[in-house]
């Protein structure tokens, strides 16, 4: 096991649990991007697609499994929970205007 990426999956595990309890502690999603954490999960959702073909070992596919439902957890909060969907700003600011799908067009130009 490499020590640099330990260390650096620790700290985005640790950065994930902080997240997820500001979000319970304050009931309250401002200040997070709605559309950011979509994409994570998207992001984390195509990156391990080899989760169930390709088995490296038992740490890196438990890491994925973390990954994967901490960013749809953290969606999830601030999507469908009662309380905390209340607190997102709708059309805050010019980049949080922009659509998911505009996001597609630099790797499609990258790689036709």
């Amino acid at each position: 096991m490499n020590a640099f990426r330990f260390a650096g999956d620790m700290s985005h595990l640790f950065s994930v649990l902080v997240l997820l309890l500001k979000i319970y502690a304050t009931k309250s999603c401002s200040g997070i991007s709605l559309k950011t954490q979509e994409l994570y999960a998207l992001v984390f959702l195509t990156r391990y697609l080899d989760l169930f073909t390709y088995v490296v070992s038992v740490y890196n596919t438990l890491m994925k499994i973390v990954f994967i439902s901490s960013s749809i957890a953290i969606v999830w909060c601030m999507r469908f929970h009662p309380v905390v969907r209340r607190t997102i700003r709708q059309g805050a600011g010019h980049l949080s205007a922009l659509p998911p799908r505009w996001c597609q067009f630099g790797p499609r130009a990258a790689f036709p």
